[in-house]
């Protein structure tokens, strides 16, 4: 065993790494490289303790087993091929606190997925394949502030898909194909990135800025708009999803 703080092999043409004796380090970078589904299953012994950087290789699948990343913090995997991510294979990060997944090919997501991550505070989920977000995917980040789903296919967006978020401030919608985005007062956030064209209900941001302070007893910092679709802002108590009326 020997330990070293950082090892940085990123922007090389690595296909295949196979590390046979265990080692400590603070941070290992792998990114832009060539490595394949099989690189985890080749290296049981990676040892990394607080940052994992794999993004641009040729990944296609997360699997469960990190038994040895227990104090990791920082876990990067984007711009990769995973269409799957097999269930647990968060369990033993539970001090996570920033997890990118984007640029990959997820489509569907187990709601068992992240309910090990309660300490995370940034989930990037764009730019990937999502065309519906369940109930209780994110039921257990309850101190989560970030959460990106930008880029996706995603045409429902509801406060009961947000509602275990507590403490989110940040969420990025833009650039999906939402149809409907119903968000009650009680989620805090402060800067909301969504499609533009506003309810009739609103004629203008500053309208709905200052609808969302009233509602939320917060001050809202920032509210951008992109492309043209009918959004809804639903203040009310109820859970149930509605179209805008034009």
């Amino acid at each position: 065993e020997f330990s070293l703080r950082t090892i940085n092999l990123a922007d090389n043409s690595l296909e295949f790494i196979n590390i046979f004796v265990k080692f400590f380090n603070d941070e290992v970078n792998l990114e832009r490289n060539m490595l394949g589904k099989s690189f985890f299953l080749e290296n049981p012994n990676l040892d990394i303790q607080v940052g994992f950087f794999l993004g641009s290789n040729n990944l296609t699948l997360i699997p469960a087993g990190f038994e040895s990343f227990k104090t990791l913090e920082v876990f990067s995997v984007n711009n990769n091929q995973i269409a799957s991510i097999e269930k647990n294979a968060f369990s033993a990060m539970s001090l996570l606190l920033n997890l990118d997944l984007s640029k990959n090919l997820l489509r569907n997501i187990s709601t068992q997925t992240f309910v090990s991550l309660s300490k995370l505070e940034f989930l990037n989920l764009s730019f990937n394949l999502i065309e519906f977000v369940q109930t209780e995917l994110f039921y257990s980040l309850n101190i989560l502030v970030t959460l990106d789903l930008s880029h996706n296919f995603l045409k429902l967006i509801s406060s009961r898909q947000l509602l275990f978020l507590v403490n989110l401030e940040n969420i990025y919608l833009n650039n999906n194909p939402l149809i409907t985005i119903s968000l009650l007062y009680t989620i805090p956030f402060k800067n909301i990135y969504v499609p533009n064209e506003i309810c009739q209900r609103f004629e203008n941001i500053e309208s709905l800025r200052q609808s969302l302070q009233v509602k939320m007893r917060r001050q809202v910092l920032d509210i951008q708009f992109y492309q043209s679709v009918n959004v809804l802002f639903d203040f009310s108590n109820s859970y149930s999803d509605r179209d805008c009326i034009n």
